[in-house]
């Protein structure tokens, strides 16, 4: 199995992270599979994004999946996914992890539009496969096919990051995948730690 990992980064990443993806990397070739990392760095997050899958639809891969740099990384997550996404026939599938924020409860970065506004999950949630408006791609598992649809329909109209409607560029790609027919959701199973920094004082 070839995996391609998409990772958009920003000057640095944290140490704790950097060890995680080597370990990450080192899990799936002790499965004899394979996974190359394509970095695009120094770019505003809309472009690298739009970049990275655009480049992922030129490669052969058997899975792409999207990694943040400041998330730990969990290959035993990502085959479970794989296998989930299988079984269900699904085109794109996120792991479930929390917003970045110490001083909040548990509540992920995935949610959904109500009329009082944008309303994350928290937890407790029950459920597997969690169907919602909007999920995070900080470890997102995409099919290549998927991805090849993608860009045929939108081309470069992926991502959007704004003040109003697309306060994330994932909001406006989410929009954009339900408008082809799939199922925005996210692995409720498969828990992803977002790395958050606490100031004692």
């Amino acid at each position: 199995m070839n995996i391609l990992a998409l990772m958009p980064t920003s000057k640095v990443m944290e140490i704790a992270a950097v060890q995680s993806l080597v370990a990450f990397q080192s899990a799936i070739y002790n499965r004899k599979d394979n996974i190359t990392v394509a970095f695009s760095n120094g770019f505003n997050v809309v472009k690298a994004r739009t970049f990275l899958l655009h480049y992922a639809n030129g490669q052969k891969a058997d899975w792409i999946i999207w990694l943040d740099s400041d998330h730990i990384y969990n290959a035993k997550a990502m085959y479970d996914m794989i296998e989930k996404m299988e079984r269900d026939g699904l085109d794109v599938l996120s792991a479930k992890y929390y917003v970045r924020d110490a001083t909040l409860d548990k509540v992920t970065a995935h949610g959904n539009f109500s009329p009082d506004g944008f309303k994350k999950f928290k937890e407790p949630i029950s459920g597997g496969i969690i169907d919602c408006d909007v999920f995070g791609l900080g470890f997102c598992v995409m099919r290549p096919s998927f991805v090849k649809k993608m860009i045929d329909t939108y081309d470069k109209d992926l991502f959007k990051f704004d003040l109003d409607d697309n306060s994330t560029e994932d909001v406006y790609f989410c929009r954009q995948i339900k408008k082809l027919g799939a199922r925005v959701c996210f692995d409720n199973d498969n828990i992803i730690g977002h790395i958050t920094s606490v100031l004692h004082i």
